[in-house]
């Protein structure tokens, strides 16, 4: 595609010092859209209020750490709704939304995310930092919003603190370095475009819960996975009959054979490959989730792109998880199949490979992740 060519060189520091942050926001979204006809694709049909929040709250976490980063994108991509869903982030030490969107436009992640066609909506925040003098923004797409209203007013950001009732002159902030006229870091190419994660349980087990949780599995949507099912019961202390969980790399070998069951249910050929280099990956994060306990998606970009699926080139990758207390391969993957989300992976064309991790927890749940991914190379 075709670089596009951002204005006027005149809008430095100290002209952008006259606009507000929701000036640059509206400037960010006519100038993307001047970027998407310039390269023949149609313009962004709305200004989305709740993306330029979500947008306004990851900037603010941003600023609170001093960097960029895509943490808890699979989150904000779920408020939303099951979306496609694409992010770019940057900071800056001018204030300019044509500098901006040309530093966007100059990465080839970023600029994906700005041309891509199914993305009709967009929403943007900017938000200059009182201790480094760094402006930060984010920009977040997606394909629809399900929610009402939300194309109806100009967004304007939630601030964090209420305004006096008659402000005082807010003083130009001294940076801790001396800013240069270049970003000191270009912005994170690692745009996002993940799939959809799965619905946060809406109740979370006690250490000794009396009725079993019926939680549906966490959706937690981006270009990501969704999130798994939590358990739909907790054995008691005496379980009258329970099957003996297989050794784990039996459990792998049975997901394997579930899945391909359900993909033969609708007429699609069996995955090829249970990956290893794809199982490790699922491990690994199965391993942090018990760490932390309780899924999740975080670094699922990081671990599309170890496996060979950059996102951002194009590549193909999801992920499933889930955590409950039984370890029985075919009630994990009925358990997926019963979320819409998380089918959709299982039952997609777009993927060949797939991988298992699958580690019990010290507090005796089984956690599991499903990494699947388009792959042209033999099995590993």
């Amino acid at each position: 595609m075709r670089l596009f060519l951002l204005a006027s060189a005149a809008m430095g520091a100290a002209a952008t010092a006259n606009y507000t942050a929701s000036d640059i926001v509206q400037q960010l979204f006519d100038l993307h859209n001047k970027a998407r006809k310039e390269n023949g694709v149609g313009p962004f049909e709305c200004l989305d209020s709740q993306l330029s929040q979500l947008s306004a709250d990851h900037v603010k976490y941003e600023i609170s750490i001093d960097n960029i980063n895509h943490d808890g994108f699979s989150g904000r991509c779920n408020k939303v709704g099951q979306v496609a869903c694409g992010e770019n982030t940057l900071y800056d030490f001018v204030g300019d939304a044509a500098k901006f969107t040309q530093s966007w436009m100059d990465s080839p992640g970023h600029r994906k995310n700005i041309l891509t066609g199914s993305f009709k909506h967009a929403g943007f925040a900017v938000e200059k930092s009182s201790k480094s003098g760094k402006w930060f923004a984010t920009a977040m797409f997606t394909d629809k919003n399900p929610n009402p209203n939300v194309c109806d007013a100009k967004p304007t950001p939630k601030p964090t603190k209420k305004p006096t009732k008659k402000p005082t002159k807010k003083p130009t902030p001294v940076p801790t370095e001396d800013p240069t006229d270049e970003p000191t870091d270009e912005p994170i190419d690692d745009p996002t475009t993940s799939p959809p994660l799965p619905p946060k349980p809406t109740k979370k087990p006690t250490k000794k819960p009396t009725p079993a949780p019926t939680d549906e599995p966490i959706d937690d949507p981006t270009t990501s996975p969704p999130l798994p099912p939590k358990p739909t019961k907790k054995p008691t202390k005496k379980p009258t009959k329970k099957p003996t969980p297989a050794p784990v790399d039996d459990k792998l070998t049975e997901l394997f054979k579930y899945h391909n069951e359900e993909r033969k249910k609708v007429g699609l050929k069996p995955f090829e490959c249970l990956d290893t280099k794809l199982s490790a990956l699922a491990l690994q994060h199965v391993e942090n989730e018990i760490k932390v306990g309780d899924i999740n998606h975080d670094g699922w970009l990081e671990r599309c792109k170890e496996a060979g699926a950059d996102l951002a080139a194009g590549g193909k990758c999801s992920e499933n998880t889930l955590w409950d207390y039984d370890g029985i391969p075919k009630s994990m993957t009925e358990a997926w199949m019963s979320s819409s989300g998380h089918a959709a992976n299982i039952v997609s064309k777009d993927f060949n490979h797939v991988g298992f991790g699958v580690k019990q927890s010290p507090d005796k749940r089984w956690f599991a992740t499903a990494l699947f991914t388009k792959d042209t190379r033999g099995c590993r």
